[in-house]
């Protein structure tokens, strides 16, 4: 028997949703994408676009693969399809459901100029879902092989972002640097090549060595910390890649100033990447010392010059550094008339008959950037400032103006301690300024901080008369002495022989002469002004000086 079959051709149709390992076709069946990187692929050839869909990046398309991603923490994410086959449309939404989404804001690119990539703003905890269509390519939607990519970046990549991490002197700060970046300008931490850093900063209340490392952390870091106003601006303080032996952790130990803000960047050597613990544990200096001294009076010329004098106090090999400004102008903000303040005060530092240093305009000086970075640049370019290092002894600093007229002057002496200097100790004592004591807002004003913990007894004495003894014309021949603490009058003074305490006084530094003024007493740490002027109105050529009673 023969059989015969009827060949006839028949067509079969096969109907494929989105092929992959991983995108759904609909809203409902989105795959997954998991922690800070993640990469998925998927076909769209199949494809559709339910009802009520959102057209993606603002562009029609009509064949979306869609997929899922709960944020693992705070920062932001980054979705490219650049390695796709097809033009894609990106689209990223909150939302239960497909016809009640949400876009989110995005940021880098928000007109959307670039529809194949994304990047906005994720919270932690978070489901996101995304969707990836083809675009529109010579009348018709794209299809092809879809691939995503995703990554997460820490919201403190940037400098600009760091997180503030306090005053505290015990800090545990817990963060990653998955997908991190380094911004243009930004200096190699560690001395090591690194790429994915985060940053903090860390503002001390108080003086002391501070140990700080990344003991706990899951890859190899470098760190670095530095201080300056923006990332065009830092000065390395140090840095570190390993803390010894075949650890990978980075340690770096320093003398922390209280009032100075850190920024510290953590990164990964070679490009690593992962968790970050960063530890601060600062182990405080108990020192009480006067800081930041500044006196106000009347600048004029020859016997009238304003003259601050200063102790530079510490190991003799070791020089310290020191700020001094001299201003006029700036005195306007604190309320003077313009025609009263000096015009342009120039200034000499002055050791033993030598001029040492000077300066007329610090910003034509030789440390202009250094001065704005310790936040102490006036607003007047024509006020003079000198940063100096300077061995212990004693210093003068003479004040007056360039074209020698007259008017109210500032002077101001810092010590600017250097977190280098492995906690060595030197300070500023016995500081003294002369200058002519006039009435109101001509008198002499001298300021000054009690640093540290503890209270600090300081003896203050206000000069006339001896001063005429010793051949200087003009003298003041009576002083009056205030101490004030904010806007409080704490104590006063006339004739020094006259207060309770003269016969310590006089144990101490007693005044040579009886009409002048002392005030001896013990300050809890703070901020002082003490006020020198004339007796019923008197003025002259007065001097105002601070001394350390006890260490």
């Amino acid at each position: 028997m023969q059989l015969l079959w009827n060949r006839t051709k028949v067509k079969v149709f096969l109907s494929f949703s989105a092929v992959g390992s991983s995108g759904g076709d609909d809203f409902v069946d989105c795959g997954e994408l998991n922690g800070f990187t993640d990469s998925s692929s998927a076909s769209n050839q199949f494809a559709t676009r339910e009802s009520e869909e959102p057209m993606h990046a603002n562009s029609p398309g009509g064949k979306s693969v869609w997929w899922c991603w709960t944020a693992p923490g705070n920062g932001i994410v980054r979705i490219t399809t650049d390695e796709s086959t097809i033009a894609t449309l990106v689209g990223a939404y909150v939302g239960p459901d497909v016809a009640s989404l949400i876009a989110v804001t995005p940021i880098e690119d928000p007109q959307r100029e670039d529809p194949t990539s994304l990047a906005f703003q994720a919270i932690a905890g978070n489901t996101y879902r995304i969707a990836v269509d083809g675009a529109i390519v010579n009348s018709e939607v794209a299809a092809g092989i879809i691939f995503i990519q995703l990554g997460l970046s820490p919201e403190n990549d940037d400098f600009e972002d760091s997180f503030d991490l306090g005053n505290e002197v015990s800090v545990i700060a817990n963060g990653n640097n998955y997908n991190g970046t380094v911004q243009d300008g930004e200096p190699v931490h560690g001395g090591v090549s690194g790429g994915k850093s985060s940053w903090w900063s860390w503002s001390p209340a108080v003086k002391g060595m501070v140990v700080i490392d990344t003991l706990g952390s899951t890859f190899d870091t470098s760190i670095g910390v530095y201080r300056g106003a923006g990332l065009m601006a830092l000065n390395e303080i140090g840095g570190n890649d390993d803390a010894g032996g075949a650890v990978s952790y980075s340690r770096l130990e320093f003398l922390a100033i209280p009032g100075r803000t850190y920024h510290i960047a953590v990164d990964g050597v070679d490009g690593d990447e992962g968790e970050i613990v960063l530890n601060i544990n600062l182990t405080p200096i108990d020192e009480v010392e006067l800081v930041n001294v500044s006196t106000r009076g009347w600048v004029g010329v020859d016997q009238e010059t304003m003259i601050a004098g200063f102790v530079v106090k510490g190991d003799g090999l070791q020089s310290s550094r020191v700020l001094i400004r001299a201003l006029g102008n700036s005195l306007v903000q604190g309320g003077l008339d313009p025609a009263d303040v000096v015009p342009n005060p120039d200034l000499l530092l002055v050791k033993d008959g030598i001029v040492v240093g000077s300066n007329a305009s610090w910003i034509n000086g030789t440390s202009p950037a250094l001065v704005a970075q310790f936040g102490l640049a006036p607003i007047d370019p024509n006020e003079a400032v000198l940063v100096a290092d300077l061995l212990p002894g004693a210093y003068t600093v003479h004040v007056r103006d360039s074209e020698g007229r007259t008017g109210i002057g500032l002077v101001e002496v810092y010590y600017v301690e250097d977190e280098n200097s492995g906690g060595v100790s030197s300070r500023l004592i016995n500081i003294s300024t002369r200058a002519l004591v006039g009435s109101g807002d001509q008198r002499t004003i001298g300021g000054f901080v009690v640093s540290g913990s503890r209270p600090k007894e300081v003896l203050i004495r206000a000069i006339g008369p001896s001063l005429g003894t010793a051949g200087v014309s003009g003298a003041l021949g009576d002083s009056k002495l205030e101490l004030f603490a904010g806007g409080n009058k704490i104590a006063e003074n006339d004739d020094w022989q006259s207060a309770a305490n003269s016969a310590t006084v006089a144990s101490l530094l007693a005044p040579a002469d009886a009409k002048e003024s002392a005030i001896l007493i013990t300050l809890e740490p703070g901020a002082y002004t003490a006020i020198m002027s004339g007796a019923n109105g008197s003025t002259g050529i007065g001097l105002v000086k601070l001394y350390e009673v006890s260490e």
